[in-house]
């Protein structure tokens, strides 16, 4: 499907799990498994180059499919290799795909692999020369990156050590360090990674036509 075609699927997916959970819940989890089969094949369609991961980036379309599948719940997530192949994970260096995957797999144990990957993208991008000082995507990718709690402290530290060196500031000592992780929890940047309305976010989007 098309970006705006793929908005309009992933609304469908929503509104019909959230119809039947209500309405008719007897038949709710028949519903959601077909649906669950539906947006696998749609998304399985854009393996093997043609329709995949391009200059190492997943399109918009693959990942509006794959984030409406976040209504079936915990118990209908794909499976971490499935996530591997069909996304690309390994070769993915831009920030709309690893934010996009990261806040999928959330803190899930199933996707302790992706997500060790996902964060030693991020740190390899800060970490290159001056990036979040010329590059608003890599400096975008470290303030989400304090305020995603899927991230653990230590990497957050990490991260900070790095922004530091290159901003050319002392490194925070151990308190300030605790202040800037209770403040990020608290405050998200670019990404809202707490309860969010999946389908208010798609009709923004779909209406704004914007990424």
């Amino acid at each position: 499907p098309s970006v705006v075609s793929s908005y309009d699927m992933s609304k469908i997916v929503i509104i019909s799990i959230r119809f039947f959970e209500e309405e008719f819940p007897d038949f709710s989890a028949s519903v959601e498994q077909s649906l669950y089969n539906h947006c696998y094949r749609v998304i399985g369609s854009y393996e093997g180059g043609k329709l995949g991961c391009i200059r190492n980036h997943i399109e918009v379309e693959k990942i509006n499919i794959l984030i409406s599948m976040k209504e079936l719940g915990e118990d209908n997530l794909l499976p971490e290799e499935k996530i591997e192949s069909l996304f690309s994970v390994d070769t993915l260096d831009d920030y709309f795909s690893i934010v996009s995957l990261l806040f999928y797999v959330e803190g899930y144990p199933s996707y302790s692999v992706v997500r060790k990957k996902l964060i030693k993208k991020i740190k390899n991008i800060v970490s290159k020369d001056n990036s979040i000082l010329v590059s608003a995507e890599s400096c975008h990718l470290f303030l989400d990156a304090l305020s995603c709690p899927h991230i653990p402290n230590e990497d957050k530290a990490l991260l900070i050590s790095i922004a530091a060196k290159h901003c050319q500031i002392s490194e925070p000592v151990s308190g300030d360090l605790l202040s800037v992780f209770s403040y990020f929890n608290e405050n998200s940047w670019f990404v809202d990674w707490k309860e969010v309305d999946l389908y208010n976010s798609l009709e923004k989007k779909r209406l704004n036509k914007v990424y």
